[in-house]
């Protein structure tokens, strides 16, 4: 009996450790993080980007000459070769040299999205792709498969997960599927039902991408005109990432932090509304009420002070949101659109921490330098952007690093095309001074430092997810404005997480707040002005512009769903204390003593 019971211990531990293995064998691997086989150039216009989703740096070892990703044609179209080291949460790119049109979208340290393998070969339309830990064509098999992606319409079962995508109308469009962060919301056709999905309050999550083998919700399409191909209408844009390009981090490596924390995220200068009741006919269409800006109803800005915690350099700063409310958006849901912004001086800043982080540091009260953001267009992106977009900060350099303990004070702007309720999650990416490993097409080391080693700098991505969920609504209601045209009719949604999260209120006529409606900071933080607003929800309905590309197929607009209840907030007036910076500024820092950082301070005052 004794010995039956232990057999029976042996077996199930022997089952647990099995189970324990064949968990961390499908987790510990590379993944393909974002896609598309057609783009704007035609069939040809094609990349598959992998993700390492390992948790540790990961270098190729593979059957043959290293990993390849394959058609579902049997065929490979690139090699990882063996040797090469892809940091963890960094990517590996694989293009198609004939007609791939993103190589000039931002990568890293004045590097941009090439290829780091290419292929001539066009993927057929809705044909599945996978990545394989050999190159050796007849050991394709499901044993020795990574990651696969296929669309519905994929008959072969090796190269894709579950169902598969919905198939897409083969359009050439500027258009990409990537993967989803655990927690973002995207799918539902009123955005998550808009109160932010399942981030409430301010703060940081574990950036973990999504993958459940199961391509139709880990996946989220999206395009530059918010078309509708089959899969869903999400204003957006491609974001293909090479080695070079920054990775994502689970820790607080970055902090977000309030420009000004003795007042709400909600209330300026943390959060800054223009426009609004103002832009409504017959008022004359003036800053910052452009519908040419895609800003029909003028801005929303969100103000944060960004902590370097890495210990080491930041040399490359951007933001990438991973879930937005955007078009095609229903009544009650605002519409907003990822702008460029410039640079501000905020006249009066009562926070000791951020006076202190000033060059050189200031007593409160004092006056800062807020650096504005780029939106990074791939190339172009006529109806601003939403999903999946990047938002950079150029005064971060190699010439100019964020030190270890050094903040930056930053600014996003967003167009408002449609009032509403609102939610934004973001994800910190930075480059950092660590040196990551490429290898040659021969799978041996190549580059310009010891031991073949490259000057690609490993990234790092922090973040903390903020769900922007609030009502804008004007005070008085507004006629529409013309409609982004879907070129294809169809409706579906997907849905995307986000690593830094900024709380924002309903978007009224002029608010100027950064939380959730279910905030009590924010709430605490609200004008009597802001909050008769959300007591008076009247959300307007104005569309976005129209898009430039005559290419195209037109169709009519998404289909509205029933309307849901909205917080408006109110119309902020143009605040007096903000004045545009008219010459480059630096960036805001915190004084370090060694002599390296004095040195580099004075060659950028110099600059």
């Amino acid at each position: 009996m004794q010995s039956s019971m232990r057999r029976l211990l042996f077996s199930m531990l022997l089952l647990l450790l099995f189970l324990f293995s064949a968990y961390e064998t499908a987790s510990a691997q590379l993944i393909i993080g974002e896609f598309r086989v057609r783009g704007p150039n035609g069939a040809n216009d094609e990349f598959i980007e992998l993700y390492n989703n390992s948790g540790a740096d990961h270098t190729v070892a593979g059957g043959g000459t290293g990993y390849a990703v394959a058609a579902s044609n049997g065929v490979a179209r690139c090699v990882v070769p063996n040797g090469t080291v892809i940091p963890n949460r960094g990517h590996y790119l694989c293009v198609n040299s004939v007609g791939y049109s993103l190589a000039s979208y931002p990568a890293g340290n004045g590097t941009t999205a090439t290829g780091d393998a290419t292929y001539t070969t066009d993927i057929p339309d809705n044909a599945g792709i996978a990545i394989f830990n050999t190159s050796v064509a007849g050991n394709f098999v499901l044993a020795n498969r990574l990651d696969a992606v296929g669309s519905t319409s994929e008959a072969n079962t090796l190269y894709k997960e579950g169902t598969g995508y919905p198939a897409l109308t083969p359009f050439s469009i500027n258009y990409s599927f990537y993967r989803k962060i655990v927690g973002t919301c995207t799918n539902a056709p009123n955005n998550c039902g808009l109160v932010g999905g399942s981030f409430l309050v301010e703060g940081m999550i574990p950036a973990t991408v999504q993958d459940t083998n199961n391509n139709a919700v880990d996946f989220v399409f999206v395009d530059t005109n918010g078309t509708s191909a089959g899969a869903g209408q999400r204003l957006g844009a491609p974001g293909p990432e090479n080695l070079s390009g920054p990775i994502i981090t689970q820790n607080t490596n970055i902090t977000p932090v309030l420009l000004d924390a003795t007042l709400g995220s909600s209330a300026p200068p943390n959060r800054q509304r223009d426009g609004g009741a103002f832009c409504a006919p017959p008022n004359p269409v003036v800053p910052p009420c452009v519908p040419a800006q895609n800003s029909t109803f003028g801005t929303i800005s969100f103000r944060r002070r960004f902590i370097n915690n890495t210990g080491q350099e930041v040399t490359r700063l951007r933001l990438r949101v991973i879930d937005q409310t955007t078009f095609p958006a229903v009544s009650g849901v605002a519409d907003l659109r990822n702008r460029t912004s410039s640079a501000v001086v905020i006249a009066t800043i009562n926070d000791p921490a951020t006076c202190a982080a000033k060059v050189p540091p200031e007593a409160a009260p004092c006056s800062v330098t807020v650096q504005g953001t780029t939106l990074e267009e791939p190339p172009t992106q006529p109806n601003g952007s939403a999903y999946n977009s990047s938002m950079s900060a150029g005064t971060v350099t190699l010439a100019t690093p964020l030190d270890p303990g050094e903040s930056i004070n930053l600014q996003l702007l967003f167009g408002i095309q449609q009032m509403g309720n609102f939610r934004a999650f973001l994800m910190v990416e930075a480059l950092t001074n660590n040196v990551v490993q490429a290898a040659s097409g021969n799978g041996q080391p190549s580059g310009g430092g010891e031991d073949g080693t490259t000057d690609l700098r490993k990234k790092l991505k922090k973040y903390a997810p903020t769900p922007l969920d609030y009502p804008m609504s004007p005070s008085n209601p507004a006629s529409p404005a013309p409609t982004l045209t879907p070129a294809n009719p169809g409706t579906t949604r997907r849905n995307f997480a986000s690593p830094w999260f900024i709380n924002i209120h309903p978007l009224t006529g002029n608010p100027t707040q950064a939380g959730t409606d279910d905030d009590p900071e924010d709430e605490a933080g609200d004008s009597k002005e802001e909050k008769k607003s959300k007591d008076d929800p009247t959300p307007s309905e104005q569309p976005a512009p129209p898009p430039s590309s005559a290419a195209t197929p037109a169709a009519p607009a998404a289909t509205t769903a029933p309307a849901a209840t909205a917080t408006p907030l109110t119309p902020a007036s143009p605040a007096s204390i903000i004045s545009p910076v008219t010459t480059r500024p630096k960036a805001e820092k915190k004084t370090l003593t060694s002599p390296k950082n004095s040195q580099r301070r004075n060659r950028r005052r110099a600059g």
